[in-house]
């Protein structure tokens, strides 16, 4: 599990702050205002003061931020002044958000300060409360309001020409879409950030807007990229003889404790380890760290210290998943009683949770009452754990789309290569061409020697162009070769979560399929338990020969259970083996089974989405095909995508509420000499004639938005070829739609 993100945006903030001025140069500050409000200064010039020395408490000091601004506003209501009454109200707003203060506290006092710059006509207040409220609205999860009041803050300062203003707004945009999950838009509104701070040397903004960019691809589940511009931001903090900010070792700490690799996350996160000196380290994370090193008491020690200590007040996620760590380290002991007292304590924690770390404390209290028996609430918590996964994975299957836009971009880099040799291929023509006119000029050069001149001169010119031309087009081939292997390689990882996609999809199919044998456990246990009460009593009373027989039916039982349990155990591996990474390894495999097993799981999965869903399936399968070498992972993958679009098609055409139509798939298997067919037929409502040359091209869907990623088809049409063989469709739209995958045997 992992820190929520909002709770590294809320430290670059902060840390941020804290970066503005060094501790002496705030205190020379306060130090020259206090200066002032002593020498007696009255009216207007006096609440600016109060304001001021007001700001240079609010990150730090809190109750003196409280006091100073307090006294601003009191002062500005006596002098009629709007604008230092608004600022009051603004500092004084701020200042309990750093208290961690209730949303109802914190809201009132900007929303007045809005109404105040804005009857004063003071833009410059009026952006900054903007650009508060929107940090107040992404603070309380309302995403939608928080943008809003970010492009007022950005229209705002870019009318008054402030780059800073519009550089930081940019910024806190890009974290309000990361936690939103649309990573696209996030990277986006920060680079554009980035841009401004560069053009106005903004060092330790540029710096924040490479961390704020790894930390986005950190929550998109890409640590190599987040480190990689972690590790920017510390290169330009070295360059411009910067102090890095405290968190940039925690986020480089938490990205490699996401790969697993513990030794490069212990680097940065234990202080003073390994050279590295990381003066804020993250206790939560330390904690994590020695978990998973598996040194449980110094894991337990961290994760006490996170809940215990006053910083976390008020941080409720933090302290929640302070009390699941040590619940969970607790159980590992055996301690099951104080584990499921902190584990309930973690679960019904008030305030802002994230999903994340209430599925973690569900799924603990779910373990420790499956191991006191009580199978009702096990259930019931294993539910609250699996709907929050299961929402979030949804979530992240729609955001990952904006990744599949690689595709396009890797056309563009490759029509861009194709015209690069083109156009050096026309150079080397031409200088070629040159060459030889050179040769025929030297000849009459000996009857011309005063015009050859000029003309071996001009030769010479074109011919050191063209050779500069040719290195310059070498060079732009070279960097767009290495582009598009990267751009290869981001389109491999696409694929991998495609396929995890199709596991998310099995899922409901899987637990149907699993609940049958299970049952059969379950029964025939209980049958045995009473077989066995039966048996004690037949031995206690003398009669032998009833006992053996009821020994018998014991016997036959386990042998029954142990059948089911074998069932259900090869289910659960056919799982696993779908979410590992395939190996590209043909065995002997029953295509006839493999047929089966999915049609019934990719039924049952729209069932669970659909229990109102019914279908008539139809099966022939050749019994002479017996076991043929191929992956069968792979064909899985192909067979349950064929199943998923026959069962869409039909799903959507019950719901026209056709008289007399019967929801029906067909599937069937031939053996050939040579070869074997798979049909899949649908009596759906077909496919257009002017898409059905475009269904297997990556990326094409003709599904609603959302609903398709358009690389299934595609997927499958390269692993049929990959097997030497082929996929081909025929369709007659608004009846049927038939599929037929020939595999060489």
């Amino acid at each position: 599990m992992t820190i929520p993100g909002k709770m590294y945006c809320w430290l670059i903030i902060t840390n941020f702050l804290l970066n503005i001025f060094s501790i002496q140069a705030q205190n020379n500050l306060r130090d020259s205002l206090k200066k002032e409000l002593a020498s007696g200064v009255k009216g207007r010039q006096r609440i600016i003061t109060l304001n001021a020395l007001a700001k240079s408490y609010w990150n730090n000091k809190n109750d003196s931020a409280s006091y100073f601004s307090d006294s601003a506003r009191r002062l500005a209501i006596q002098e009629g002044d709007i604008p230092g009454e608004a600022e009051g109200n603004r500092i004084i707003g701020v200042t309990k958000w750093y208290q961690f203060e209730k949303p109802e506290i914190i809201k009132p006092f900007l929303v007045k300060a809005l109404e105040l710059f804005r009857s004063a006509g003071n833009y410059k207040g009026l952006a900054d409360t903007y650009n508060n409220l929107g940090s107040y609205f992404n603070y309380i999860n309302d995403y939608k309001t928080s943008i809003l009041y970010y492009d007022s803050a950005l229209v705002v300062f870019h009318q008054l020409g402030d780059k800073k203003g519009e550089a930081a707004v940019l910024n806190y945009i890009g974290i309000v879409y990361q936690d939103m999950g649309e990573f696209n838009k996030a990277i986006d509104y920060t680079l554009k950030g980035l841009v401004i701070r560069k053009s106005t040397n903004d060092h330790m903004g540029i710096v924040y807007s490479f961390l704020n960019v790894g930390n986005i691809f950190l929550a998109g589940g890409q640590p190599e990229r987040a480190i990689k511009y972690y590790q920017e931001g510390l290169d330009y903090s070295d360059h411009e003889d910067l102090e890095p900010p405290a968190m940039t070792f925690n986020v480089l700490g938490k990205a490699y404790l996401q790969l697993g690799n513990l030794e490069k996350a212990g680097e940065y996160l234990l202080p003073g380890n390994n050279g590295m000196i990381n003066k804020f380290p993250d206790e939560l994370l330390i904690a994590r760290l020695y978990e998973a090193r598996n040194q449980p008491d110094s894991a337990e020690k961290y994760f006490r210290k996170v809940y215990n200590d006053p910083w976390a007040q008020g941080k409720e996620d933090r302290q929640a998943q302070a009390l699941a760590g040590i619940s969970r380290i607790l159980k590992t002991k055996g301690n099951f009683q104080e584990a499921k007292m902190l584990a309930i304590k973690s679960y019904t924690t008030t305030g802002f949770l994230s999903k994340l770390t209430i599925a973690e404390a569900a799924g603990i209290l779910a373990d420790l009452y499956e191991h006191e028996g009580d199978q009702k609430n096990a259930l019931s918590y294993y539910k609250v754990k699996h709907d929050i996964l299961d929402s979030i994975a949804n979530q992240n299957y729609q955001n990952k789309l904006a990744y599949f836009e690689t595709s396009s971009e890797i056309e563009k880099v490759q029509n861009r290569m194709q015209t690069l040799s083109v156009q050096k291929e026309l150079q080397e023509k031409l200088y070629k061409q040159e060459k030889l006119l050179k040769n025929i000029l030297i000849g009459i050069a000996i009857l011309i020697l005063s015009a050859s001149f000029f003309v071996i001169r001009n030769i010479y010119s074109s011919r050191k162009k063209i050779l500069a031309q040719n290195e310059l087009l070498d060079e732009q081939n070279k960097q767009v070769s290495k582009a598009l292997e990267e751009l290869k390689l981001a389109q491999k990882q696409l694929v991998q979560v495609e396929k995890m996609a199709s596991l998310g999809e099995l899922t409901a199919g899987i637990a149907h399929e699993i609940q049958n044998p299970l049952n059969f456990v379950n029964n025939f246990s209980d049958v045995n338990a009473e077989l066995l009460d039966e048996l004690e009593q037949d031995m206690q009373n003398g009669k032998i020969e009833n006992a053996v027989k009821l020994s018998k039916d014991i016997r036959e039982n386990e042998m029954k259970i142990n059948l089911h349990g074998k069932k259900a155990d090869a289910i659960i591996k056919s799982m696993l083996q779908h979410s590992r990474t395939n190996s590209g390894i043909k065995e002997p495999t029953d295509l006839n089974a493999l047929a089966e097993e999915y049609l019934r799981l990719s039924y049952h999965g729209l069932r669970a989405k659909d229990k109102f869903f019914r279908s008539l399936l139809e099966t022939s399968f050749d019994q002479n095909i017996g076991e043929i070498n191929v992956n069968a992972q792979d064909i899985g993958r192909v067979l349950l995508n064929l199943y998923n679009n026959a069962f869409y098609a039909i799903s959507e055409k019950s719901r026209q509420e056709i008289d007399g139509y019967e929801p029906t798939i067909s599937v069937s298997t031939i053996r050939h000499q040579q070869s074997v067919t798979i049909t899949v037929k649908d009596n759906g409502n077909g496919i257009p004639k002017k898409v059905i040359d475009k269904i297997f091209q990556p990326f094409f869907t003709t599904k609603p938005t959302g609903q398709g990623t358009g690389l299934g088809l595609s997927l499958s049409y390269d692993i049929i070829k990959a097997h030497g063989g082929e996929i081909k469709v025929e369709s007659k739209e608004g009846e049927w739609t038939e599929f037929v995958v020939f595999i060489l045997v």
